[in-house]
């Protein structure tokens, strides 16, 4: 359930380690929603795939770059929704 949206949601919370070398991908639903004929042009488990493929070596500014010019690769591609991306790398010692 998104956040905010009902008053008596339930939201379960965990902790899970933040190694380093770990990679951590937040965002909004408008990024794997946003439109393309004649289906989304990300959805989470292409998403999953983009980052798998990706070089490991690049910096958290250059994999959200990648991950927006992807999704936003032709002009006419427009978001019907906010998107808000944001990637945290834990840089080795």
């Amino acid at each position: 359930m998104p956040l905010g949206i009902l008053k008596e949601s339930a939201y379960e919370s965990r902790t899970l380690p933040f190694l380093p070398g770990a990679t951590l991908v937040l965002y909004t639903d408008g990024l794997i929603e946003t439109p393309k004929p004649p289906r989304n042009v990300l959805d989470t488990e292409c998403l999953k795939e983009l980052l798998n493929k990706t070089e490991q070596s690049k910096s958290a500014y250059q994999l959200c770059q990648s991950i927006v010019s992807h999704v936003f690769a032709e002009p006419a591609i427009k978001a019907d929704d906010d998107v808000t991306l944001l990637v945290a790398k834990h840089r080795r010692p």
